[in-house]
């Protein structure tokens, strides 16, 4: 009888066991960060072959466009330089269908923050949806920041870009779209997937 029971117990530690490591194991694969996707924007030169050209020798870069936009704004200011594109819809209480700028500049600091700061400042909050990926536009890296601006339906990307991460030379390009402009496997909206895909930096 202690013989039977001595097998029942070892049997009863070892199911236990196992249990304990399948859970343990659930947990772990449930708490795994995956790391960010890596996107470089890919198009075909006929979707883009009629856009207009928009070039910037002082900010030293051109890429192109759908021609039905255009740019209504390029300032340089103290402490960055900002060029604004309009689509021509006018829609109330939306931003501007493209910013670029280049420069962050940091009031408390008194200095332009470098692309490492600006990421680990920039947060938003859980109901914007927030989503980030790695992007590569050139010699550039940096972050696109994918948001949904709540109560009015659209989305808002922001796209960080520097030659390393310790520069304060930034580029930033913030884009407004709707959902619909997204393909299931690129975070990138189509059209500025497009624009993306020829812009380049001048020597």
């Amino acid at each position: 009888m202690k013989k039977n029971s001595k097998g029942f117990i070892e049997i009863l530690i070892i199911i236990l066991a196992s249990v304990i490591l399948v859970g343990l194991l659930a947990f772990k694969s449930t708490n795994i960060t995956k790391a960010p996707t890596s996107v470089s924007p890919t198009s075909t030169p006929e979707s883009t072959a009629n856009w207009k050209t928009y070039r910037n020798e002082k900010l030293g870069f051109e890429f192109k466009y759908p021609n039905s936009w255009f740019v209504t704004e390029e300032n340089v200011l103290s402490t960055k330089t900002l060029v604004v594109f309009e689509d021509g819809k006018e829609i109330p209480n939306q931003e501007n269908k493209m910013e670029i700028t280049l420069g962050f500049y940091n009031q408390g600091l008194q200095r332009n923050l470098t692309l490492k700061e600006l990421i680990e400042q920039t947060k938003y909050p859980d109901l914007a949806r927030p989503k980030q990926s790695e992007i590569t536009l050139g010699n550039y890296k940096g972050v696109h920041f994918m948001y949904h601006v709540h109560g009015l339906g659209y989305y808002m990307s922001y796209i960080l870009l520097a030659e390393n991460e310790d520069s304060s030379k930034i580029l930033n390009i913030s884009y407004r779209h709707d959902i619909s402009e997204s393909e299931p496997d690129n975070p990138n909206p189509i059209v500025l997937n497009q624009i993306l895909s020829t812009f380049q930096f001048l020597d």
